[in-house]
C-alpha cells in the first residue's frame, strides 16, 4: 500500500502550489469512511434537487438559493464527528499544520457536483481565473469522485502564483474570463506579464483522483460541457488568520 510522501506535499506546495495523488494514498487506512463518504457523494447527485438543477439548465434560468444551477453544493446540515466527511477531514489537519507551519482550522468541507453547462454558456463564477480571498494561505483537498476530464471541468492552477505575485496585476487581456468583485485578486492596470502555457498545469485523471492545493493561487475548474463532475472539498486556514470554521458540528458527550 502506497503512503503519502508529506515531505514531497509540503515541498510542492512551496513551489509549484500543488499536488496530486489519490484517496487511497492520502487516507490509506479508512477504506470504510472513503467507501461511505463516495456513497454519500453519489445519493445527492441522484436526488430531486440535481433534478430540478438539470431541468434550470435546459431552460437557462436561475436556481432559488444558487448562484448557478450547474454548481451545486450539498446544503449544509448538523455533522457529528464521526460523519465520513468530516472524520476524513479531520486526518488531514497534520498536513495543513505542516505546511503553515502552525495551527490549522477546518473552515469549509463541502460535496459538489457539477453539472454540464447550457450550451450557450460560457465560463462563471470559479470556473474563471481567480484567487480564494478569505485567508492569504490555504491548504485545500479537492477529492475526484468522478473521473475528472476536459469534458467535466478539469483543474487547473498557474504553477507558482501562491508565492509569486506578477500575475496580480495583470490587465483583463491577460484573464478575459476573470472574476470581477469578490473573490479575485488578480486584475488591474499597467502590467503585461501572462502566464505561458508551460505554466498551467492541468489536472485530469481517474475516479478517486486528489489534488492538494493553496488556492490562493490563480486556479479554476469546473467548467462541464457534457459530463457530471462529482466532488468533496475541504479548505484548511491558518488559526493566525482568524477566520472561524463554518462547519456545524454537534458537540460530543
Amino acid at each position: 500500500m502506497t503512503r503519502l510522501d508529506v515531505p514531497a506535499l509540503i515541498a510542492a506546495l512551496n513551489t509549484d502550489g500543488a499536488y496530486v495523488t489519490d484517496a487511497q494514498t492520502m487516507w490509506p487506512d479508512h477504506e470504510r469512511e472513503r467507501t461511505a463518504l463516495a456513497a454519500e457523494v453519489y445519493e445527492f447527485s441522484r436526488c430531486d434537487l440535481i433534478d430540478t438543477a438539470r431541468l434550470a439548465i435546459r431552460l437557462h434560468c436561475e436556481l432559488p438559493g444558487y448562484q448557478k444551477p450547474h454548481m451545486l453544493k450539498r446544503p449544509r446540515r448538523r455533522h457529528v464527528a464521526s460523519d465520513p466527511l468530516i472524520y476524513l477531514g479531520r486526518r488531514l489537519t497534520h498536513l495543513a499544520v505542516g505546511y503553515f507551519g502552525e495551527d490549522a482550522v477546518l473552515f469549509r468541507a463541502d460535496i459538489h457536483v457539477t453539472l454540464p453547462m447550457h450550451p450557450s454558456a460560457g465560463r462563471v463564477l470559479s470556473q474563471r481565473w481567480h484567487r480564494d480571498s478569505e485567508s492569504p494561505v490555504f491548504f485545500k483537498v479537492l477529492w475526484f469522485v468522478s473521473d475528472l476530464t476536459p469534458a467535466n471541468g478539469p483543474f487547473e492552477y498557474v504553477i507558482g502564483t501562491s508565492r509569486n505575485r506578477r500575475l496580480d496585476l495583470c490587465p483583463q487581456q491577460a484573464y478575459p474570463e476573470a472574476i470581477v468583485g469578490m473573490g479575485t485578486r488578480i486584475m488591474g492596470p499597467g502590467v503585461t506579464a501572462v502566464p505561458t502555457p508551460d505554466e498551467i498545469r492541468t489536472v485530469t485523471g481517474p475516479a478517486n483522483t486528489v489534488v492538494v492545493a493553496d488556492t490562493s493561487g490563480v486556479h479554476r475548474g469546473g467548467y462541464a460541457r457534457t459530463d457530471m463532475r462529482l466532488h468533496v472539498m475541504w479548505t484548511f486556514v491558518p488559526a493566525s488568520s482568524g477566520i472561524a470554521s463554518v462547519i456545524d458540528i454537534a458537540p460530543e458527550g
